[in-house]
């Protein structure tokens, strides 16, 4: 979906795309955090895989989905 946008940018021209889902621009940084974290967790245990790691993974993983959820939610739960 993300190259479809780019190409449709890229080819109507278009200066300012308003997307309804708030937090998009936010996936992007966040979850490159995520990888990092998972890549250096993997160079750390030698790429050894454990349940340890496993959890370790896992609960990254839902904190990037719950602060997707809290940016997208935010009005909803909050508030404006």
């Amino acid at each position: 979906m993300g190259l479809t946008w780019s190409l449709y940018i890229g080819l109507v021209g278009a200066e300012y795309v308003r997307f309804i889902n708030e937090s998009i621009q936010y996936q992007m940084p966040m979850l490159i955090f995520v990888i990092v974290i998972k890549y250096g967790l993997l160079v750390c245990f030698k790429y050894e895989t454990s349940k340890r790691l496993f959890y370790i993974n896992l609960t990254f993983y839902l904190l990037f989905v719950g602060l997707i959820a809290l940016i997208d939610y935010r009005i909803e739960l909050f508030g404006q």
